[in-house]
């Protein structure tokens, strides 16, 4: 699906087509969390605070691990 997608999917509601909605969105983000950006970051954990705590419970995770310096291979989620 892609970061892209799935973060338009969350905040404007665009449509996902064959690749799902709102859950195959947040499983994306939870999956590619250590390729987001801080801004990417930023706006997922904006919309999952109201709506996803499985989301903002990985991107919490994913910040501490980059906050320590960890490795990627211990970042993968």
């Amino acid at each position: 699906m892609g970061i892209c997608l799935a973060l338009s999917i969350l905040e404007h509601g665009a449509p996902g087509g064959p690749h799902g909605g709102w859950s195959e969105a947040i499983d994306e983000l939870i999956r590619e969390s250590f390729w987001m950006t801080e801004p990417e970051l930023d706006r997922a954990y904006s919309w999952a605070l109201k709506r996803s705590p499985m989301l903002e419970v990985a991107i919490d995770v994913e910040r501490t691990r980059r906050r320590g310096n960890a490795p990627i291979g211990h970042r993968v989620n």
